[in-house]
């Protein structure tokens, strides 16, 4: 298995953008709301969801992040 090609804090952040369009996205289409009342930015509980899904993904070794770059 190899090293991720970015940082685990930069995978957590870049999976808590995802969550966070996500939720607006079905704000919008599932519930009717106003996308002007939504958030805009990532808020923490988009970064816990991002890193109980890292965590996931370390636990199932699907990313390790002791391994030296490029093995």
């Amino acid at each position: 298995m190899a090293r991720p090609p970015i940082s685990r804090e930069r995978l957590v952040e870049e999976l808590a953008a995802v969550s966070h369009e996500l939720w607006l996205l079905q704000g919008i289409r599932d519930y009717g709301r106003d996308p002007a009342t939504l958030p805009k930015d990532v808020t923490e509980h988009d970064r816990e969801r991002a890193e109980h899904t890292v965590r996931r993904l370390e636990a199932l070794g699907v990313v390790n992040w002791d391994e030296p770059p490029g093995r």
